[in-house]
């Protein structure tokens, strides 16, 4: 079938359409119609009518369109709730998510260019490390790292003690990647984020270093709470490695949505967990010792993995201990006394664990400090801990934010006087919250440079090249 028209220019074109279906050739008797090979039946006044299923699985612009209007209706603030805070918790949990970091770029660029430029980037020289590892570095990253001091030579060949960085290693050690430079940020010693590393144009040898998040695996309180007693596994309908943008030997944290303190676990192997291996001798209570938490059967979590078609996966992890602005603390030990129970002891009713109890409210004025501050957790807590001025642009906008959610200006003044550690070591607290306030910037949109777009590209994990669906076997 093709059309014949006259252009805007007068000239008669003719454009195919399409091929005529049988069902519609069989419809109008085209057949006998149409006997001759070369003969035409005209149409002088034609009519389309678009058939949208069809049409709608090539056309491109309709399906980003679509997946356009999904997105903006997915992070739409729920009624009554603050647009702003909104924005700012959906950019954090899509970050925290290596396939969510692609819709903080085009969603949050104002958010994600802000928290770049008050995360600065750092530059790392005096490589320990050859150019083809250097190499590989970039090519791989990010990577768990760790700030340290370490001994380096000088030209003179005289030692000198400096901020340092290395790459955390699968066994639990570290290799030392080189000194932080002068002009740059050194984290406190003992300070364990991820790090994207970068090619620095100006020598090769110094590379620049992005520091981010480590991933938040969210659990519930007990699930939390069972590391502490042991507990090392975690099972998935996912494969965690993928999910997580982690390879052997990256650390993860651990959170209850629900609050308490995060924990470290340092990933291992992982494994799928199929119908085979849960029918093995043992296999059932060799997983409920290792998850230690009492997660329903591994049968029925298989079970219920099978009938949505995904997989169960098994990752197997070591717990380092309570993780907190960047530090971890390793879990301590209880006594032996308290470990000892004697064999004539009445039975009595025990209080319900603790891990199985709500956690107490917390103060309207620290939910309201949690709810806009940037500062309380994460890299930035680390960066603001020895930079005064950023903690007062990280309070200024705090209160900028909260005011324009509609909060009172004595509410957000009280949040920050009893909250903020700047308000806290001014020895003036209430003082320092008044002016914070009272010089406010004026609110204009800000668009993030092609400079802080490449830092944020930079950072988005590709997991393609950080797992490949390795199975490490069960390991329990």
């Amino acid at each position: 079938m093709q059309l014949i028209f006259v252009d805007s220019h007068g000239i008669t074109q003719a454009e195919r359409v399409g091929y005529v279906s049988p069902e519609s050739a069989i419809q109008h008797s085209l057949a006998q119609q149409l006997q001759q090979p070369g003969q035409k039946l005209s149409i002088s006044a034609p009519t389309v009518t678009s058939r949208v299923p069809w049409a709608q699985q090539n056309d491109t612009d309709l399906l980003f369109e679509e997946a356009n209007r999904y997105i903006e209706s997915a992070i739409a603030p729920p009624a009554g709730y603050a647009p702003a805070a909104h924005r700012q918790e959906m950019a954090v949990a899509l970050w925290r998510q290596a396939d969510g970091r692609h819709i903080v770029m085009k969603q949050f660029p104002d958010i994600l260019s802000d928290r770049l430029a008050q995360v600065p980037e750092i530059q790392v020289g005096r490589l320990q490390v050859s150019a083809a590892a250097g190499q590989r570095l970039v090519e791989q990253s990010p990577h768990t790292i760790q700030f340290g001091k370490e001994a380096f030579m000088t030209k003179t060949g005289d030692s000198v003690t400096l901020p340092s960085v290395s790459v955390m290693q699968p066994d639990g050690g570290r290799f030392l990647i080189g000194a932080v430079a002068a002009r740059s940020i050194a984290l406190p010693a003992g300070s364990t984020y991820m790090a994207a590393f970068s090619r620095n144009s100006g020598s090769d040898r110094v590379v620049d270093m992005q520091v981010m998040d480590l991933p938040i695996v969210e659990q519930t309180q007990a699930e939390v709470a069972a590391f502490s007693e042991g507990r090392s596994h975690l099972t998935f309908d996912y494969e965690p490695h993928t999910a997580y943008g982690v390879r052997e030997g990256d650390i993860v944290i651990a959170q209850a949505e629900q609050g308490g303190e995060p924990v470290a676990l340092r990933v291992g192997g992982q494994h799928r967990i199929d119908e085979r291996l849960a029918a093995q001798a043992g296999a059932a209570q060799r997983w409920a010792e290792v998850e230690k938490a009492a997660p329903p059967p591994i049968a029925e979590q298989l079970a219920a993995a099978r009938s949505e078609g995904k997989e169960l996966w098994g990752l197997n992890v070591e717990p380092l201990g309570s993780y907190r602005q960047g530090q971890i603390t390793p879990f301590s030990m209880p006594e032996q006394s308290q470990q000892v129970v004697t064999q004539t002891a009445p039975q009595t009713e025990q209080a319900p664990s603790s891990v199985n109890q709500e956690p107490p409210a917390k103060p309207v004025s620290l939910q309201l400090y949690e709810r806009y501050s940037s500062q309380n957790s994460g890299v930035l807590s680390a960066v603001a801990a020895g930079n005064s001025q950023l903690q007062q642009r990280l309070d200024s906008s705090m209160a900028e934010s909260a005011i324009a959610d509609g909060h009172a200006t004595e509410a957000v003044q009280d949040a920050i006087a009893q909250h903020s550690p700047a308000a806290q070591r001014s020895g003036q607290p209430k003082t320092y919250a008044k002016n914070v306030v009272r010089y406010l910037p004026d609110h204009t949109d800000k668009t993030p440079d092609s400079t802080s777009k490449k830092r944020a590209q930079a950072q988005g994990r590709n997991p393609s090249k950080r797992a490949k669906a390795k199975d490490n076997g069960m390991g329990y």
